[in-house]
């Protein structure tokens, strides 16, 4: 695995889970799919809002909070110190307004906000941490120095996921079945969960973006005809326990 395309890929993902902008603001984060009304659990990611204002008059308020179990807490230190980071990357004139006071040690320990965030139980961070948490969490030539870190942290963004699906999240369910089927980061090569959770995606939805024809062919021309017929089974009970 080339961790430089890794991480340019998984970096690309982060805007879509920390709510960023030049004027930082609390905002949701893309337009939830039009669910079946039958699958009253379903639901989506709506993103971390980063703290209003300067970070730096609300950093340690929350770092309090966080230090006694609050996980939304973490995630907004982590959301706003990655917006500070992406202000200054682009060198924003925001930066100075919102990031005065922020040091380069802070910034630094961005991933490590978000690796308690994600610890503490909070589903956005949990989800943000799957899938675009590698840079900030590990890095790439930290995983390449210590390939168990690295490890580490796919099994715990693999188990996220997971957990999150289990509560009929919908983006969750979507990122498994992507990742799965493309030799994602998380799963590696899995057609068979991929298979199975596209086919809960496909039933989740309404309207003609529900069925991706081409991707479902692609996913079961590596499954054998038993294990298409598992996963279709497995689909309709995941659907059953966990969405309605």
């Amino acid at each position: 695995m080339k961790y430089s395309l890794v991480c340019l890929f998984l970096a690309s993902l982060t805007a879509s889970t920390v709510s960023l902008a030049q004027d930082p603001q609390p905002q949701s984060v893309g337009v939830a799919p039009p669910y079946k009304a039958v699958f009253t659990k379903a639901h989506g990611i709506r993103g971390i809002d980063a703290p209003t204002g300067e970070l730096s008059d609300s950093i340690q308020q929350l770092a309090k909070r966080a230090a006694v179990g609050d996980g939304h807490a973490a995630a907004q230190i982590y959301a706003g110190l990655s917006a500070c980071q992406a202000l200054k990357n682009r060198q924003s004139l925001s930066y100075g307004s919102h990031c005065s006071g922020i040091t380069n040690d802070d910034l630094a320990s961005t991933g490590k906000w978000l690796d308690l965030a994600a610890s503490l139980g909070d589903g956005e961070a949990q989800y943000a941490y799957a899938v675009g948490g590698f840079d900030a969490v590990v890095g790439v030539q930290n995983a390449q120095k210590h390939p168990e870190q690295f490890k580490a942290y796919q099994a715990r963004a693999k188990q996220y996921l997971l957990d999150l699906a289990d509560e009929c999240n919908f983006d969750a369910i979507s990122m498994i079945a992507s990742s799965g089927g493309s030799d994602g980061i998380v799963f590696g090569s899995d057609a068979s969960t991929a298979y199975k959770f596209q086919l809960v995606r496909e039933q989740l939805i309404t309207g003609p973006q529900n069925i991706d024809r081409t991707y479902r062919s692609h996913l079961e021309s590596k499954l054998t005809g038993m294990q298409v017929d598992d996963a279709q089974r497995e689909a309709t009970k995941f659907i059953l326990h966990h969405c309605m």
